[in-house]
């Protein structure tokens, strides 16, 4: 019977020993623990302006040297690293400060942390998103103006048009998309932006519009409309007045006479939509340490 207890504690204790050994040279595989911003919401308008910091942390098991890990934002249509040209790799556990770029486009800031292996394939990532805060304020449109004095009745003629403008919206919605409209002679409207890829327009910026013969009479009548693009609300609108060259100066009822209520017209010859990479802004003052879209002209 001592025989047989004796085998038996020596046959558990080989087997505790054996499991010890194995838990020992156990390697977890690599994985994304918690990835999170420490910036609850932030509003459009700071999104465009680029100055909020946030910081981002992360903690990861599984990292060796064999192992990379990728911080990435999203920028128009595609991923953008957020990492700087000599960057040491990031750790496994830690944490980056950045300062939060509005995407440009219609989703909120939006964030990736990869784990990928020497040939770059990705093993595991993790997206985290800052939403938009709501804003009870409403959408005011603080300028829209044109450097232009007039505008060449043949190049209307010849559809070589083109009139500069800027502008600047404040307090839009996530939602909210910015619309450039000529407004004809009987009322009607058609769309004036140029064609492009992305629908974003920046709140802020100039570029140009292409517009068409207005019907009658000798002046083009510019409408800017904040425009939801879910419900169909029509947010704030703002109108200019250009007058064909060598006639008198616009009045402000040129720039007002059209009931603001005008529809889109659907005969229009080229339904032209505004783009991100179409709309000229200045971006001198920009933070640079996330890349951004070039902007040149309304299309």
């Amino acid at each position: 019977m001592q025989k047989a207890h004796i085998r038996l504690f020596l046959v558990t204790l080989l087997l505790f020993v054996s499991v010890n050994a194995a838990l020992a040279q156990f390697e977890p595989p690599p994985t994304i623990v918690t990835f999170a911003a420490d910036l609850d919401t932030i509003t459009v308008s700071d999104a465009e302006a680029g100055q909020t910091s946030a910081t981002l942390a992360w903690n990861t098991v599984g990292v060796t040297e064999n192992y990379r890990i990728l911080l990435e934002a999203y920028q128009l249509d595609g991923w953008v690293s957020l990492l700087n040209a000599g960057d040491a790799e990031l750790p496994g556990v830690g944490t980056r400060v950045i300062n939060v770029q509005h995407p440009l486009n219609f989703g909120p800031p939006t964030y990736r942390l990869l784990i990928v292996d020497e040939g770059s394939s990705v093993l595991e990532q993790r997206i985290l998103t800052i939403p938009y805060a709501d804003t009870d304020t409403p959408a005011t449109i603080e300028a829209f103006t044109s450097p232009d004095q007039s505008i060449d009745p043949e190049a209307l003629t010849s559809g070589d048009a083109r009139l500069a403008v800027a502008w600047e919206v404040s307090n839009r919605p996530a939602t909210a998309s910015i619309t450039f409209e000529q407004v004809l002679a009987d009322g009607t409207a058609v769309v004036v932006e140029l064609p492009r890829q992305n629908l974003w327009i920046p709140s802020t910026g100039q570029g140009s519009v292409a517009p068409v013969e207005p019907g009658t009479g000798r002046v083009v009548r510019l409408r800017l409309r904040v425009v939801d693009l879910v419900s169909g609300a029509v947010y704030a609108e703002e109108q200019l007045a250009v007058p064909f060259t060598g006639s008198p100066a616009p009045t402000e009822e040129d720039s007002t006479a059209v009931d603001s209520a005008a529809p889109i017209s659907e005969a229009t010859p080229e339904v032209i939509i505004p783009t991100v990479e179409a709309v000229g802004v200045d971006t001198s003052g920009a933070d640079t340490t996330t890349p951004q879209a070039t902007q040149e002209s309304i299309g």
